[in-house]
């Protein structure tokens, strides 16, 4: 079983039904954005403080970027200066069929140049730098390569609402933020405000996975929240249906041989398909939310009809999914009342937008992954039907997902290129940072509790960081490129 394929085979799959023909290998190096979310350890009082002992940040050269950083950690941008080496690095394309062969096809921008990206597959494409402010798009400013972690290693266009301090409030900063997922690294700039709760990276932990960001308000903060799957949320926190004993949805089709398992093994998995079938069982609620929010904004038909079918198909998903964990109880399990008070749409086309990104794009998206991959692990007949239709629904769920942040990208101005890749970046950091303890260390044991439909978290977790990198990085550039542009209703 090779994984990469499976999932390079997915993320053409998520381009066709998409309409995009760009064949993205890994996110593009180009300007980066900010992360919202909350968790850092600043605060209003701390971001009023005055920078105390500012040294110039420079570059490997020790010419001077324009940045300073003050004591605490902070990096604000003082003054403009032209970047002296404004042309990105990187080797040049030396293969055929891609959206540039030359520096010269690499148009869209000043300073661009068509690179060898490659990774797990070949791939070249245009990645622009930068001189001044004005080589950049609107609500962009040019940042000179820096010897910070916060800085950029080559000029770059960063998302921001100021230029320099000067462009501030009193007392508030110019500040640039910056965060990684290990793969490649985003920028965003702003000026603070009392409602930021993170000063600097400092206040996250000194982490750039975690990251200081302004985010869609504005504000910078540490991390995001993101939560596997599409969830029912009301009121920023998950629902779920509590388990109803003694009626059950319907049977397990064709049914399971005998099970040798230990007890523990039996509990374990009776509560990890307990679970999955409350999140599907959920996810109908999720997604009767999500179309009043679309219907509120106009959205068209076809992402109305979307939303309607995936319904339909989250209904049958938690049909299975109680059916397995009621052969593994021993007993007919079905789901109980799902509270839905207080629920509604969201109130903004930002904000549905970005509770896709994390719930759809991130989310649905990793979903599609790995009942994919279970599909291929699990030995029960039964158990790789319910993977294997799981995982072709779940791909177009996202795939419904990454179509409404295209559609609606270009009517939610307050939505930055920067601040969709933070909200990316957050809800994969929460993700990722989820703590999993496994039933047992020895292998056996794991093994057949994967055949079973149960993944080792260090197993998941290394599923989704390629997921990350294959799939959802490259979604995220091609998405971000051709934001103008409706997929085909």
């Amino acid at each position: 079983m090779n994984t990469t394929r499976q999932m390079v085979a997915q993320r053409r799959v998520l381009f066709g039904m998409l309409g995009l023909l760009v064949p993205a290998c890994a996110a593009n190096p180009e300007d980066g954005g900010g992360q919202g979310g909350s968790g850092g350890q600043g605060g209003a009082g701390e971001l009023r403080v005055p920078c105390r002992e500012p040294a110039i940040v420079r570059d490997a050269a020790g010419r001077d970027t324009g940045f300073e950083k003050c004591a605490d950690g902070r990096v604000h941008r003082v003054r403009t200066v032209a970047c002296v080496e404004p042309q990105p690095v990187g080797a040049a394309c030396a293969l055929d069929g891609f959206e540039c062969k030359v520096d010269a096809d690499c148009t869209e921008r000043p300073f661009g140049r068509c690179i060898d990206q490659s990774f797990q597959e070949d791939y070249c494409g245009c990645v622009y730098g930068c001189a001044t402010d004005a080589d950049c798009a609107e609500g962009n400013v040019c940042v000179c390569a820096g010897d910070d972690a916060v800085m950029p290693g080559g000029s770059r266009c960063v998302p921001s609402n100021c230029a320099a301090d000067t462009a501030c409030a009193d007392d508030e900063l110019c500040l640039i933020g910056a965060g990684s997922d290990g793969c490649s690294t985003w920028y965003g700039m702003g000026c603070s405000s009392p409602e930021d709760t993170c000063l600097s990276l400092a206040d996250c932990g000194g982490d750039l996975y975690r990251g200081c960001f302004p985010g869609v308000d504005g504000h910078f903060a540490c991390g995001d929240n993101g939560i596997c799957g599409r969830p029912f949320v009301v009121e920023a926190r998950g629902r779920v249906a509590e388990p109803c004993f003694g009626a059950a949805w319907g049977a397990l089709e064709p049914a399971p041989g005998p099970l040798t398992l230990s007890c523990d093994e039996g509990e374990a998995l009776t509560a990890h398909w307990l679970s999955l079938a409350a999140l599907e069982h959920a996810s109908v609620a999720s997604f009767a939310q999500f179309t009043l929010g679309l219907m509120a904004h106009g959205a068209p038909p076809a992402l109305l009809s979307a939303t309607a079918q995936a319904m339909a198909d989250e209904v049958e998903h938690a049909r299975r999914c109680y059916a397995i964990a009621s052969v593994y109880a021993g007993m007919a399990i079905s789901p109980g009342p799902l509270d839905t008070s207080g629920a509604r749409p969201a109130e903004s086309l930002e904000a549905l937008l970005s509770a896709t990104i994390r719930e759809a794009c991130v989310g649905e998206t990793l979903g599609a992954v790995e009942a994919a991959h279970m599909a291929e692990c699990v030995a029960e007949p039964a158990l790789r039907e319910a993977w294997a239709l799981i995982a072709a629904d779940e791909l177009r769920h996202a795939a419904l997902g990454w179509q409404t942040l295209a559609w609606g990208l270009p009517r939610a101005p307050g939505l930055t290129a920067g601040a969709v890749r933070a909200t990316v970046l957050g809800a994969l950091s929460e993700i990722l940072g989820q703590p999993g303890d496994d039933l047992s260390d020895d292998p056996v044991v794991l093994a057949r509790l994967r055949a079973h439909g149960m993944l080792a978290a260090s197993e998941r977790r290394a599923l989704f960081l390629e997921a990350a990198e294959v799939l959802i990085g490259p979604c995220v550039e091609a998405i971000l490129g051709t934001a103008g542009v409706c997929p085909a209703a």
